[in-house]
């Protein structure tokens, strides 16, 4: 599964399993709690990257369906649509982790 993954969200992963691996290392309960709170916090970044990335591929999904659709537009009437597929820009959204 981990193959299939983006470099960001494979780092998230990481980063959550590694702060998993502190907490479970440590007796001292406040120090416990922080990384459970870490992971928790990675683990929630990676699900966001995730999102983001199915968003991007079903946008870009929608821009081709929408292209197509407008070619047969104009082979079936010979006119343009109002608003075309190329009017709006696949926007590749880019979150970068502070280190």
């Amino acid at each position: 599964m981990l193959e299939q993954l983006s470099e960001q969200v494979r780092g998230c992963l990481e980063h959550a399993a590694d702060a998993k691996a502190k907490a479970d290392l440590t007796d001292d309960p406040v120090l416990k709690a922080e990384f459970l709170d870490m992971e928790k916090r990675w683990l929630i970044l990676a699900r966001s990257y995730g999102f983001t990335e199915s968003l991007e591929d079903f946008t870009t999904a929608n821009l081709e369906r929408r292209r197509k659709f407008d070619e047969r537009l104009r082979a079936n009437t010979g006119s343009e649509p109002e608003t075309r597929a190329d009017q709006f820009p696949a926007t590749r959204f880019q979150c970068r982790i502070q280190r």
